[in-house]
């Protein structure tokens, strides 16, 4: 979608349209419905759709921290 594109179908807007080219892309996803966190190693647009079907995702900042045990998490939590 171009400039053009954009006018068509909404009018002339008041301000200069900025198209970013490439879309939201981040390491890491969060699936909105399951919170399943999918991470890649490069930025990657969102993996869509999750393995529950869902196509809607939550970019992260940083990758989730990965918690091997429930023992490790309690540790965590008291300090």
């Amino acid at each position: 979608m171009n400039e053009w594109d954009v006018i068509t179908h909404m009018g002339r807007l008041p301000d200069k349209i900025i198209l970013n080219g490439g879309g939201m892309k981040s390491k890491s996803w969060k699936c909105s419905k399951c919170e399943t966190v999918h991470e890649s190693e490069v930025k990657i647009r969102p993996p869509s759709p999750c393995k529950c079907g869902s196509i809607f995702f939550e970019k992260l900042s940083t990758p989730a921290p990965k918690e091997d045990n429930d023992e490790a998490s309690e540790i965590k939590r008291r300090d």
